[in-house]
């Protein structure tokens, strides 16, 4: 009965076309149906597959269409506006000093700083013209600078046996030579220091070379004086920016005697 049906089906589609078709196949399976239709009011579930049986045998597929034309481009839009400038930040507030030396500061209070000193090597006594004792400035040069300058009691030269040498002129004129272990300066010339309001000079090496005697004087009229010299007012002792230590050329034989001197030295803020 299929059979029949589909060459029916065939013979209908080509006077027809597809839409005839449909509906001629509609009509072929309701009058084939018979009052069966008419009694339930539409095709049953067997007669519906049947149908897309059909319809699926006899549809064909049509040639693709060509593609349409491209869409034209849409405009442009317009630029925003420029944004308006944010408001000013808050200035920063100034860093914490530094430790233990701000720049363009002095020395802090009972800091220290530490450096070296050294003359020569001269070889021989020609560099010095006249008698034995010639004056040779060696300076002493601060690269921080102290809140204030040194007098000369606070200025000390110590020599490699450790021991500062002093002359004393007691009340009673009596001059007395002396080594003494200076208090003020507890270091050495490998681990410089100095009391604070002190400044230290240390030996490491003097060959032919006598440092100027401190003079303690304890007699009216006589002031006190010491081998440094405060290069901005000419007054023994220190300025903030340094001394000047002076230190004299002593040879048994002037002919040949070699100048050589160097060390370390400490200074440390009052």
């Amino acid at each position: 009965m299929k059979l029949h049906a589909r060459r029916r089906a065939r013979a209908m589609r080509e006077p027809f076309g597809k839409a005839g078709l449909i509906v001629g196949i509609v009509a072929l399976v309701a009058a084939m149906a018979g009052g069966a239709y008419a009694a339930s009011g539409g095709l049953t579930s067997k007669q519906k597959k049947e149908v897309k049986e059909i319809a699926k045998s006899v549809q064909g597929t049509g040639p693709a269409g060509s593609q349409g034309p491209a869409g034209a481009n849409g405009t442009n839009g317009a630029n925003g506006k420029d944004g308006t400038n944010g408001t000013p930040g808050k200035d920063g507030t100034n860093g914490a000093p530094g430790s233990p030396w701000t720049a363009g500061g002095t020395l802090p209070s009972k800091a220290t700083e530490t450096g070296v000193w050294s003359v020569g090597h001269i070889e021989n006594t020609t560099q010095f013209p006249g008698a034995s004792g010639n004056p040779i400035n060696v300076p002493v040069s601060f690269p921080i600078p102290l809140a204030s300058e040194l007098d000369y009691f606070h200025a000390h030269f110590i020599q490699a046996n450790n021991k500062e040498f002093v002359v004393r002129v007691t009340p009673a004129a009596e001059v007395l030579e002396e080594e003494i272990v200076q208090p003020d300066c507890p270091g050495t010339v490998d681990a410089p220091s100095a009391k604070p309001g002190n400044l230290c000079v240390y030996t490491g090496k003097a060959h032919s070379l006598k440092p100027f005697k401190n003079l303690l004087s304890e007699l009216d009229g006589l002031p006190s004086e010491s081998g440094f010299t405060n290069p901005a007012s000419g007054e023994s002792g220190a300025s903030v920016a340094g001394s000047t230590l002076e230190m004299f050329w002593e040879a048994a034989d002037a002919a040949t005697a070699d100048v050589e001197g160097l060390g370390t030295w400490a200074v440390t803020a009052p």
